[in-house]
């Protein structure tokens, strides 16, 4: 299984006021998210890729507009 490295230039993690220490998690978690949400990822990948639990990584399925069904307008 290969991987991928993303590169991220410190100015632009600081703008996003994460603490250091809680930097991989907290992007891998929004990165497993928004790939869920605009269905380019399974949820099983997508929790996978956040390192939560099954129980954790609870979402609501997505809809036709790229917005989780709860907060879309169109249901």
């Amino acid at each position: 299984m290969g991987s991928f490295n993303l590169e991220i230039s410190d100015d632009i993690l600081d703008e996003a006021r994460i603490p250091p220490v809680e930097r991989e998690a907290v992007l891998k978690r929004e990165l497993a998210v928004q790939l869920y949400a605009r269905e380019l990822l399974p949820k099983a990948a997508a929790r996978r890729l956040s390192g939560m639990d099954r129980v954790a990584f609870v979402l609501p399925r997505p809809s036709n507009s790229g917005l989780p069904a709860d907060l879309d307008p169109r249901s």
